[in-house]
């Protein structure tokens, strides 16, 4: 096991968050910018404000283009890209993606991070224990509960936003629904479309990020067009495109596949800095992770029958509603804070680096590093 301490129990107000010397940080990523991933980019953008050197490697181009951000952009195999950079750090996303990627950051004697999001197995937990190149895997805290006990790489992190993208306050729309998703199956999307054929006298929108020509956003117009068309679809729009229209919403309705495991998805968080109500299929870690800020819902009728239960709140009731959802994003969810154990993670890896530099390999080890002998190739 690694010698980085864990950290996460520090509270964030005293933490610096600003680096220096710098920190030289390259993200191995499948795809980037990826539309649908805005928690990168928000992620990649705090770590810029606080003065880590970011340089991204992509396996591919995205499927469908997310917001540029200013850090150069590697292609070829990782391995090259590791040698001619010098990160300190590897950084990914997702915890398939460190597997895959862990033997280039190994065969160059870098040390990995990653965040996890919702799929797991005990099979993959495995192997991040017995990986040393993977020192910190940063997992939601109903999954790093269930998941604890195989290995104390995990660190307990939240979901969070980046608040500079939360659109101005506006008068809400109390008769509008929203739902904003990567075009996946496990979105459960058609149902998003059923609660709204439900709900004929409210406005209805759908923001999907389509992932390239995609047979499933044609199902999901096919559907719409079969039940009335309840739902204005839109598709790969900017994240401030997206801002404005949370910021009139009232009612942010999440749609989830209950036999996918659930993480925390970031558009639940951008709904509550955005004030809206939230409902949200009753599975495992949602209603912990929507506090008082609405309800989980076991059935399409079900959720129907929530927001119809809207329409009898008073003025001062849909005011508290809004005000409790800012709060609690505010409170609990703010990159500014969340994204700390991270940093601090990645500032005790660095300074280790740095005071043992290699002098602890041995020449066999230095050899495997030059040739690749016993690496996968990435």
């Amino acid at each position: 096991m690694s010698a980085i301490p864990l950290r996460n129990d520090r509270p964030a107000a005293e933490a610096s968050t600003r680096v220096d010397p710098p920190i030289r940080v390259l993200y191995a990523l499948d795809q980037f910018p990826q539309l649908s991933e805005s928690y990168i980019n928000a992620e990649i953008e705090r770590m810029l404000e606080w003065g880590v050197e970011v340089e991204v490697w992509s396996s591919t181009s995205p499927k469908s283009e997310g917001r540029p951000v200013d850090v150069p952009i590697h292609r070829g195999t990782l391995v090259e890209t590791i040698q001619r950079r010098k990160p300190e750090i590897v950084h990914t996303h997702w915890t398939q993606s460190a597997l895959k990627y862990k033997d280039a950051a190994k065969r160059m004697g870098v040390p990995m991070t990653a965040r996890g999001h919702w799929h797991f197995v005990p099979k993959q937990i495995q192997k991040v224990e017995d990986e040393p190149t993977i020192v910190r895997l940063f997992m939601f805290p109903h999954l790093a509960n269930k998941w604890k006990s195989m290995t104390d790489k995990i660190v307990p992190m939240l979901a969070c936003y980046h608040h500079e993208w939360v659109a101005p306050r506006r008068p809400k729309n109390r008769k509008m629904l929203m739902r904003t998703a990567a075009c996946k199956r496990s979105k459960d999307l058609a149902n998003f479309i059923r609660i709204a054929a439900k709900l004929p006298d409210y406005r209805s929108v759908m923001i999907l990020c389509s992932l390239g020509p995609n047979d499933y956003y044609r199902e999901l117009e096919a559907l719409n067009r079969e039940l009335g068309s309840p739902v204005e679809m839109v598709r790969d729009i900017t994240y401030e495109e997206v801002a404005a229209y949370m910021a009139e919403a009232g009612l942010y309705v999440h749609t989830y596949d209950p036999d996918v495991s659930f993480g925390m998805p970031v558009s639940i968080v951008e709904a509550m800095a955005a004030g809206c109500t939230v409902l949200a299929r009753d599975v495992e870690g949602a209603s912990a992770y929507l506090g008082d800020t609405g309800r989980v819902y076991k059935d399409l009728d079900e959720a129907a029958a929530l927001v119809r239960a809207t329409e009898s709140w008073s003025e001062l009731e849909w005011q508290e509603a809004e005000r409790r959802s800012r709060e609690r994003a505010a409170r609990h969810f703010d990159d500014r804070q969340i994204l700390v154990p991270l940093l601090d993670t990645w500032k005790d890896i660095a300074a280790e680096r740095r005071a043992a530099g290699d002098e602890s390999l041995s020449m066999v080890e230095k050899f495997r590093r030059w040739s690749g002998l016993g690496y996968k190739r990435v």
